[in-house]
């Protein structure tokens, strides 16, 4: 297109080229190059910004699975514990009477 220049270095041209001959054919062709550099430029960066929010969508998906299913893990534990409670007099537990007040006043 421009000779594997960049939208910058077309503009610059396109510049000079204006402030010494503005009439010239050959500054008609490089408005032309500028402009559809232009247009490449930012249709580059509208596709990499909607690629980079996609990506980001998808890792998003992905942690969230992983936090509904730590979710649901912890919802099984919190039930097993509630369950253990209630299945275990204070003199069978592990930690015998250390979380009870009574067995610290009677200490």
């Amino acid at each position: 297109m421009a000779g594997g220049q960049t939208y910058a270095q077309v503009s610059n041209k396109v510049q000079a080229l204006a402030a010494s001959s503005p009439a010239s054919p050959q500054l008609t062709a490089l408005r032309a190059q500028q402009a559809t550099l232009f247009q490449g430029e930012t249709l580059r960066g509208l596709l990499l910004s909607a690629y980079a929010f996609w990506k980001i969508g998808q890792i998003a998906r992905v942690a969230m699975v992983v936090a509904w299913a730590l979710a649901a893990v912890m919802l099984v534990l919190t039930g097993l514990g509630v369950w253990h409670l209630r299945r275990v007099s204070p003199s069978e537990e592990v930690f015998q009477g250390r979380h009870l007040p009574e067995a610290k006043a009677a200490a």
